[in-house]
């Protein structure tokens, strides 16, 4: 729980509602009354003046409101008293979609889309990272609550190993859940068929492909077993590479002649 002692605030966003415009609240402890404590939550009406307030006094802005009322220590309301004392700011994880830079869609996943974009931090460096968008309004309540546990268990993770998690952007639609972009592997090499003859002058990965490959340059459904079973044995070898010990040369003259 963020808030809580007494007068620990913070300003959040509606839940969302299809076709309803989410709007600002007001989130404040208070625990001075036996009888009448807990977290306390107040609608800032946005006046057609375009001023906002809860329920006193009318403000420039939501800040102003803020400002005023901490240095005050004016209680929010007229019905009870409560008072302004400690700020909750955003945290490390709390995104804003401004941070995020759009650039290519990487496909689609169970409650939306996946895209690879940047995302800026606050050191000015920008990052490349993998993010899933997803409606609020085309979700239910535990389809929510479910992301939002997978960002929270993914945010006490931090391992070289282990995919890196960044942060949640929900102040706005779509909502972002931001991770590390992890690339397995590209299809630079791919092709649909059952047999490909390669140019023999183009670079490939020498400590993987079959030995028929190394010497005619073809591919067929038997090397690319062959190439599988070679990443098997990397994997179950934790990570050493292939014909460990050996250059590409030796590797070349080696395997190819098998």
């Amino acid at each position: 729980m963020m808030l809580r002692t007494n007068g620990d605030f913070l300003v959040r966003t509606t839940e969302p509602v299809a076709g309803k415009p989410r709007a600002l609240v007001l989130s404040v402890m208070v625990r001075h009354k036996l009888e009448d404590q807990g977290i306390k939550h107040f609608v800032i009406t946005v006046l057609l003046t375009g001023k906002v307030m809860v329920e006193k006094y009318a403000f420039e802005s939501v800040r102003a409101m803020i400002e005023y009322h901490l240095s005050k220590k004016d209680s929010t309301t007229k019905s009870q008293e409560v008072i302004l004392r400690n700020p909750i700011v955003r945290q490390s994880w709390e995104l804003s979609h401004s941070d995020v830079e759009l650039t290519t869609e990487l496909g689609e996943g169970a409650v939306g889309e996946v895209h690879a974009r940047k995302l800026k931090l606050r050191n000015g460096f920008k990052v490349p990272v993998a993010v899933k968008l997803a409606k609020l309004e085309m979700l239910t309540k535990e389809q929510i609550k479910e992301i939002m546990h997978e960002a929270r268990l993914m945010r006490n993770l931090d391992h070289p190993n282990v995919v890196k998690f960044y942060g949640v952007a929900a102040g706005q639609e779509p909502l972002m859940v931001i991770m590390e972009l992890v690339k397995i592997s590209d299809f630079g090499l791919t092709r649909v068929g059952t047999v490909y003859q390669m140019d023999p002058h183009k670079r490939v990965p020498i400590r993987w492909p079959a030995p028929e490959t190394l010497r005619m340059a073809i591919y067929t459904q038997k090397t690319d077993v062959f190439s599988y079973g070679i990443m098997c044995w990397k994997i179950y070898n934790n990570g050493i590479e292939p014909y460990l010990g050996m250059t590409v040369a030796e590797v070349y003259q080696n395997v190819g002649p098998c």
